[in-house]
């Protein structure tokens, strides 16, 4: 069976960029993170910014 993804020139098999359907289908299998989860994530990387912030402090050696 031939894949109507795959295109062949000269027995080198590139392959074609798939329909914006099956892109979008294929990128959408997760479902999207519920809003505390989203809270959870925004909330470690504002303590991992503030963590770099700090250790940079201390190195400049500038006050607490």
């Amino acid at each position: 069976m031939r894949d109507r993804f795959l295109e062949t020139r000269d027995d080198l098999a590139s392959p074609v960029s798939r329909p914006f359907d099956a892109i979008f289908h294929a990128a959408s299998e997760d479902a999207p993170p519920q809003p505390a989860q989203m809270l959870t994530r925004l909330g470690l990387l504002l303590a991992v910014a503030l963590g770099f912030g700090l250790v940079a402090q201390v190195l400049v050696g500038g006050s607490l």
